[in-house]
């Protein structure tokens, strides 16, 4: 037998049964299924398009109401993101994990980009995250406890610039911070 023979061999693929459908049955549910989306579309157009509320007339508002709504506008008080001690731990966590994923998959595919971009952009879009930490003075005891600077002091020499500039950014903002409250 000669080796070109072997690799070109293949063998007989069985064929699959061939599912027996009533045809009468099939005609029937497809009209039927016609019949229900042309329903829904006839629906759909009938339907008047409903204003949406910027493009409503405010003529039908009374003065109290007005009055009532630009007194909730005035005292409201727009608030950030309440971090606490449960929030910075799991933050510091998923930086972690996700530091320790980036740097694993530049260590297995140091020549393929593509394999550890996703690695990448995770690890960019949770330092985007940790920047209300820097707003958060009074957990950086807590953020030395859990050992993050020396985490991010090995970003700085990471391969990607934009994430060692977003170290560097949040170091300084951290410092601003701290120097502005004493």
């Amino acid at each position: 037998m000669d080796v070109e023979e072997l690799l070109d061999y293949k063998p007989p693929q069985a064929l699959k049964r061939p599912v027996q459908v009533d045809e009468e049955e099939d005609e029937a549910e497809r009209t039927r299924k016609m019949r229900r989306l042309a329903r829904a579309k006839a629906s759909r157009m009938a339907r008047p398009i409903s204003p949406t509320p910027s493009t409503q007339p405010l003529d039908h508002i009374s003065e109290e109401e007005r009055a009532e709504i630009l007194k909730f506008v005035e005292t409201e008080q727009t608030q950030g993101e309440i971090i606490d001690e449960t929030a910075l731990k799991k933050i510091v966590l998923n930086f972690e994990k996700r530091s320790l994923k980036n740097r694993e998959m530049r260590i297995k595919f140091p020549d393929s980009p593509e394999k550890f971009l996703e690695s990448e952009v995770e690890l960019h879009e949770i330092l985007q995250e940790m920047r209300i930490l820097a707003t958060a003075p009074d957990y950086y005891p807590l953020l030395i406890k859990l050992q993050v600077i020396p985490s991010l002091l090995e970003l700085l020499s990471h391969d990607n610039t934009d994430i060692a500039v977003s170290i560097i950014r949040k170091t300084c903002v951290c410092i601003v911070y701290s120097l502005l409250g004493q």
